[in-house]
């Protein structure tokens, strides 16, 4: 699978920009030229959700939602998955507010809720060897 080597990608917010580079994502104001780095590392896939109003980052075993913050509309690093997948996690496509993921395990398939990081398991159970 691999990094995303570099891309920049407008954000819900006109003022700040996703920036990805070396495997670090940041969030960059535009106008003030400020940024903040996200808790993604190494951010190997970067997914639009029109329908929740995010950005979602894969690293190889998380996933991590910018959105507007609740209350302020600030956008912001939302939500954050616990490990999900042993290796090369991947969303495969986008429903709604929904990303259907899968892992490198034939077991790891699951779906995931843009707006809060919620996963539902396809089996219904998260698999015992994600547990450490």
């Amino acid at each position: 699978m691999g990094l995303v080597p570099f891309a920049v990608r407008p954000t819900p917010d006109p003022r700040v920009a996703v920036v990805v580079a070396g495997g670090s994502a940041y969030l960059v104001d535009v106008v003030d030229r400020s940024w903040r780095r996200l808790d993604v590392f190494p951010a190997s896939q970067v997914v639009e959700v029109p329908d929740a109003g995010a950005l979602v980052f894969a690293s190889p075993d998380t996933l991590v939602g910018i959105a507007r913050r609740a209350g302020d509309g600030v956008l912001d690093q939302v939500w954050t998955t616990d490990r999900v997948a042993t290796d090369d996690l991947r969303v495969v496509r986008v429903v709604g507010t929904r990303l259907e993921c899968r892992g490198s395990e034939m077991f790891e398939s699951f779906e995931v809720d843009a707006t809060d990081g919620s996963v539902e398991w396809a089996g219904g159970a998260r698999p015992s060897h994600l547990s450490w």
